[in-house]
């Protein structure tokens, strides 16, 4: 169910953001990406809900998806943290670095391959119909043109980024895999 109160009929993208000294709700908006930002009371943390699938937290962003996301909790940040005001009295837009400063919390990105990895570790993992759906090769043929990004292709990606070549022989290992979805947050880029 989206905030709306309607049921998604596709994944919808839900960003909260909660703050300490705002009390009242505010509902915001992006029109690219169809993802719906409140605050109010409560930590200051970023989240994602997706609705429409009982998947929560696992679901693949495009490469143009992730620059607008990102630009979306900038935009939602600057907003929250307001104008700086220098020496002279005058007041600047803070630039990317500070609001991550003052945020202190991985970005969204971060976040998402995270979560990602930690879904890739479960799925490795797993013997039942997922593990073997996964590691499922079709006798088809493959269709003309470019293949598209497949959900595998995304993580082995991610894991090449931290220095990993064998993610599903280390996500056995329970205790090391935290550790790998712990060092996925600092992972900015794309």
């Amino acid at each position: 169910m989206s905030l709306d109160g309607k049921y998604a009929g596709h994944v919808e993208l839900e960003c909260i953001i909660r703050l300490y000294s705002n009390h009242t709700f505010r509902v915001y908006r992006s029109n690219d990406l169809n993802e719906f930002v409140e605050y109010g009371s409560g930590a200051t943390m970023c989240n994602l809900f997706f609705s429409g699938n009982g998947d929560a937290g696992h679901y693949s962003v495009l490469v143009f998806g992730h620059l607008k996301l990102a630009t979306f909790e900038r935009k939602i940040l600057r907003r929250i943290y307001g104008p700086k005001k220098n020496n002279e009295g005058e007041y600047k837009v803070r630039t990317n670095q500070e609001i991550q400063d003052l945020y202190g919390e991985p970005n969204i990105n971060g976040i998402l391959k995270s979560s990602r990895l930690s879904w890739a570790g479960h799925v490795w993992r797993s013997e039942g119909p997922i593990g073997q759906a996964t590691k499922w090769k079709p006798n088809t043929k493959r269709p003309r043109g470019r293949p598209r990004q497949r959900w595998k292709d995304r993580v082995v990606k991610d894991l090449r980024e931290l220095g990993i070549e064998d993610g599903e022989e280390l996500a056995r290992d329970r205790d090391r895999w935290r550790q790998v979805v712990v060092a996925a947050m600092g992972l900015n880029g794309l």
